[in-house]
């Protein structure tokens, strides 16, 4: 693909432009900069990148692996002590980071001493003692350079650390092999997309697909910097297709419905606002519900999901686009993917299953069965067909003091349904089952109160929801998910 447009991003009110030539080169250059490194300390040193999406971020996170070295991308969200672990556990030695974060930086020069090259992604001033390097001055001096090939399937490429929600997160080891064949596993017809990258770059879900999956294709990827500009870079960038978590679908689809005009269909509402170019939305990270796929396939958006994580690189399931009878699904496995059903719960067997957690045995020892499945935490089961579904998370389930076991995600999945809810999370207390409400609107708590009302109506009474709060925000994660 080499004249074909890789990147697009703006800059100073400037498009930049960047080709799959540039993209080999330059990531070529900085392998060579860090074999060199290799090659003064005597072995492969770990790096990290912390940063947000940009060019020079993923030439960073492609070249590291490509010089047989192990890159770990962080989660700008995460606090100062959170971070210096990460990097203290995953014995990084070379640093690449944005300019905006060099308060951390600071920090982390204080704090991890293992640490010993620090790589900015804009350019530095000589004077500025936080920083030894540029990418700029890296690829100016290093530019035509062919690094030997001396990297192997089996070879760590990766340390994906998890959330984290609960305790520390795990450091999720993905070889090359995992992350190629999870990369090849599920098929892309469309020849000259366009994707725009709106979720944090450090998650596999955006590694996998908006990276590896993208130059697979020959796709070119825009980047639209922070959530808040996601409507004007629609507007801007004109992607064919997004990669989504439900709660961006849905708000998505508000501004469609709050902007439509009396008597206009949804779709030419969808021209107006979004451009007739935007054909597709790739839902993970979480479960959408089914009646809002409805709604984007009623506007001419394909809307599909799919279901993964960490530990599977992240692929175990992908969107079958022409199956609309299939939305409640988390879409068909993927090619290479075994699933099986212990105790209701979703287990997996696959090229794309990690190595381990890094120096955690134990850990690992948990998640893989001795028979070399990988226990998901996530229940549900598969159809005929090959479609998987999802039923709730194993380690959320709310036991009730009748024994009984009820899925806080089902129910909330059906409360979700509510347009004027913008989100909710259920959760037991004192042997009831409640749930945190975010409103669209202050205005509509009684419209919400009847919804669940009704709701009550219709199920067991087991599974009733008998306490109701009015929250502003219920806590995420980077990826969207609630912290529980």
């Amino acid at each position: 693909y080499s004249d074909k447009v890789f990147m697009k991003y703006e800059r100073n009110d400037e498009v930049i432009e960047r080709t799959y030539l540039d993209l080999y080169q330059d990531s070529q250059a900085v392998a060579a900069w860090v074999m060199e490194k290799n090659n003064e300390a005597g072995r492969k040193m770990n790096a990290a990148l912390l940063g947000r999406c940009s060019y020079r971020y993923v030439v960073s996170m492609l070249a590291v692996p490509s010089a047989g070295n192990i890159v770990a991308p962080l989660d700008v969200q995460l606090n100062n002590e959170a971070l210096i672990d990460r990097i203290e556990r995953a014995d990084v030695e070379i640093l690449f980071y944005d300019w905006e974060f060099r308060s951390q930086i600071d920090l982390i020069r204080k704090e991890c001493k293992k640490v010993k090259y620090y790589v900015c992604f804009q350019n530095i001033h000589k004077d500025d003692v936080s920083r030894a390097f540029s990418i700029s001055e890296i690829i100016a001096q290093y530019k035509g350079k062919q690094i030997e090939n001396i990297v192997d399937s089996e070879d760590i490429a990766m340390i994906i650390y998890t959330s984290g929600t609960t305790g520390l997160g795990k450091g999720v080891m993905l070889s090359n092999g995992n992350l190629i064949n999870n990369a090849f596993s599920s098929d892309e017809k469309e020849k000259d997309g366009v994707c725009m990258n709106v979720l944090p770059i450090h998650h596999v879900f955006c590694i996998g697909g908006d990276i590896l999956m993208l130059i697979r294709c020959g796709h070119t990827l825009c980047i639209c910097p922070e959530l808040s500009k996601m409507i004007h870079d629609i507007q801007f960038f004109k992607p064919t297709y997004i990669r989504v978590v439900p709660m961006m679908a849905k708000m998505l689809l508000n501004k469609i419905l709050m902007s439509r005009k009396e008597g206009e269909s949804l779709e030419d509402t969808k021209n107006e606002i979004y451009g007739k170019q935007l054909r597709r939305l790739i839902s993970g990270g979480g479960y959408l519900a089914p009646d809002i796929a409805e709604k984007f396939f009623e506007m001419g958006i394909t809307t599909g999901q799919g279901y993964g994580m960490s530990e599977c690189s992240p692929k175990i399931s992908a969107p079958d686009y022409g199956r609309i009878d299939k939305l409640a699904s988390v879409g068909r496995l993927v090619k290479g993917c075994k699933v099986r059903i212990v105790d209701g719960e979703i287990q997996v067997q696959s090229p794309s299953v990690m190595k381990g957690y890094y120096k955690d045995e134990e850990r690992t020892k948990e998640a893989i069965t001795e028979d070399g499945w990988l226990r998901t935490g996530d229940l549900g089961y598969v159809d005929e067909e090959g479609f998987l579904y999802l039923t709730g998370r194993k380690k959320n389930l709310i036991i009730l003091s009748n024994g009984e076991n009820i899925s806080p995600e089902s129910i909330e999945n059906e409360i979700s349904k509510c347009q004027i809810i913008k989100e909710c999370l259920v959760y037991q207390k004192d042997d009831k089952i409640c749930i945190d409400i975010v409103l669209n609107k202050e205005s509509d708590k009684e419209q919400a109160l009847t919804f669940v009302e009704e709701y009550n109506k219709q199920i067991s009474f087991n599974k009733r929801i008998l306490g109701i709060n009015f929250v502003n925000e219920i806590k995420r994660n980077s990826m969207g998910k609630a912290k529980r």
